[in-house]
């Protein structure tokens, strides 16, 4: 079972990411007519950016539909996008322990619910780090939230999971 402040600490990180996201909450191919225009924002980012948008529905879908078991290759693929992405946005590298201990969760071939939820959140919380970056004018203000809610999902993994054992 999922910690309620957990699921509570994502879902309000899913929540700013998509409002953060470039071109809003209905820019996928799904949701647009307009599917053919490439995303707002710096042009070099642009494949990234969609990429890295699809892969985070796509794991957001399955965790809202109690599919978190089967996230785990497409919490990778996330991972490794949103991690070559925040390699060209910031330069130097930043926190390297904690980028090898994402590296280590990323790499699981199965989540239990509770380690998905958090390996998202943290995901997503690097994520919109880079996304405030890029897109300043939007995330005035932002950082400070995405900093208590990782802090919330960093506390619970303390907490709760068995795979901060080991590791890098």
């Amino acid at each position: 079972m999922v910690a309620y402040e957990l699921i509570c600490a994502v879902r309000d990180l899913y929540e700013i990411y998509i409002n953060l996201a470039p071109g809003g909450p209905y820019r996928l191919a799904l949701f647009s007519d307009a599917a053919t225009d490439p995303p707002p924002g710096p042009t070099a980012y642009t494949e990234n950016l969609t990429r890295c948008d699809g892969l985070i529905r796509a794991v957001g879908c399955l965790l809202a539909n109690q599919l978190a078991a089967f996230s785990a290759p497409l919490m990778a693929a996330l991972w490794g996008d949103v991690r070559r992405l925040h390699a060209q946005v910031f330069r130097p590298q930043p926190r390297p322990l904690y980028f090898r201990f994402l590296d280590h969760e990323s790499s699981r071939v199965q989540f239990a619910e509770e380690e998905a939820y958090r390996v998202f959140g943290e995901v997503l919380v690097v994520y919109i780090d880079v996304l405030a970056r890029l897109l300043p004018e939007h995330a005035a203000g932002l950082l400070d939230r995405v900093s208590v809610l990782g802090t919330v999902i960093a506390q619970t993994a303390v907490s709760s999971s068995p795979s901060t054992e080991g590791g890098d």
